[in-house]
């Protein structure tokens, strides 16, 4: 199922704007609400930044999108279409995000239930993203001895997402 019949499926009203707006989305990287209003916007100058920003909330509340932090704090969004329940690793040099499916994190899952219970809290969900170096990143640095930044701190290749 694509994204606008996911959304149609869901009762989501598709607008022109909205279908323009979801036609314009990466598919494989993550993106700033901000730099896709700007790539939009060069090919419809009417396109409202609220649109974008209501119709990426939209997206998010019905599934088709996740907002992910970035290495620097930033935020982000990431196409997650048919995506089961998932957890990210993050490159804190680069910027590069690894899907991870759940299964290999039972334990740690069947963990958490117990911290929330625990605490007399009924768990809705979690969202779990490991920061580290990814094996580009881990070699390149262990070559010219380059610390990664600490969370929290800008990557190291900002321009990367």
């Amino acid at each position: 199922m694509d994204v606008l019949e996911r959304l149609r499926a869901q009762g989501v009203r598709l607008t022109g704007s909205r279908c323009r707006l979801i036609a314009g989305i990466p598919r494989d990287t993550p993106f700033r609400a901000e730099d896709l209003w700007k790539a939009l916007r060069a090919r419809d100058p009417r396109l409202g930044r609220a649109t974008v920003f209501r119709t990426l909330a939209v997206l998010q509340q019905v599934g088709v999108l996740e907002r992910v932090q970035r290495p620097d704090g930033s935020w982000c969004y990431r196409l997650c279409m048919g995506a089961a329940h998932h957890h990210h690793l993050t490159c804190a040099a680069c910027g590069r995000d690894e899907v991870v499916d759940g299964t290999p994190l039972a334990d740690l899952e069947a963990a958490l239930g117990r911290v929330a219970a625990a605490y007399g809290y009924e768990p809705a969900r979690h969202d779990i993203r490991l920061l580290g170096r990814c094996p580009t990143c881990a070699r390149a640095a262990a070559a010219c001895g380059v610390q990664p930044p600490e969370p929290g701190e800008p990557p190291l290749f900002p321009g990367r997402p």
